[in-house]
């Protein structure tokens, strides 16, 4: 029980402070742990991967490659979830329509999941989305949220040349985080519009 609630300190603490580097120390050990069945540290390897979207697009792809579809349905839904967020990082748009669907009519994912997967997609594939900013709001409790949303936001108003882009770049660079690949992102986006 110590091990399940330091994992959860571990996550809680990055979700909280965005310190990449600190939660990865950790997320070794936890992986190197041979009390830690393969199960958990499949789990901790999706989130993981999902955490490296905003930190180094090409190691998140390549840390996808090694997991496995779990066999805990508790699992099973962060598993899918990754697996719309890498088919619409790939731009295979149609196929990620695709899966969701599937998922949504075998009820694998929650309906808060779909309607953010659903949102992503539409993010990446350029289609207008009403009262974009209230739904990804930047006054969340969690440091990673507000960053994750701050992402994209950053990239919705990027890929319609809209300046607001520069707004939510700002936002990113002026946070204390190891978001690398997010925050040079983010900078490039300021030199454009500067």
């Amino acid at each position: 029980m110590a091990l399940v609630d330091d994992i959860s300190k571990t996550l809680e603490s990055f979700y909280k402070t965005c310190k990449y580097e600190k939660f990865y120390y950790k997320y070794q050990s936890f992986m190197n742990n041979k009390k830690l069945n393969e199960e958990t540290k499949n789990y901790l390897r999706i989130l993981h991967t999902n955490f490296l979207f905003l930190i180094d697009e090409r190691r998140a792809f390549r840390e996808h490659d090694r997991i496995t579809l779990p066999t805990e349905n508790k699992y099973l839904q962060a598993f899918y979830f990754l697996d719309i967020v890498i088919l619409v990082k790939k731009k295979e748009f149609k196929e990620a329509e695709e899966k969701l669907k599937r998922y949504k009519s075998h009820k694998t994912l929650s309906k808060e999941d779909i309607t953010s997967l659903q949102l992503f997609i539409d993010i990446y594939s350029d289609k207008e989305i009403k009262d974009i900013e209230k739904m990804f709001s930047l006054n969340n409790r969690l440091l990673y949220q507000n960053m994750f949303n701050a992402r994209l936001l950053m990239d919705y108003y990027g890929l319609k040349g809209d300046k607001k882009c520069h707004d939510y770049a700002l936002y990113i660079v002026k946070q204390k985080t190891d978001f690398t690949e997010t925050i040079n992102r983010a900078k490039d986006i300021i030199d454009v519009f500067k």
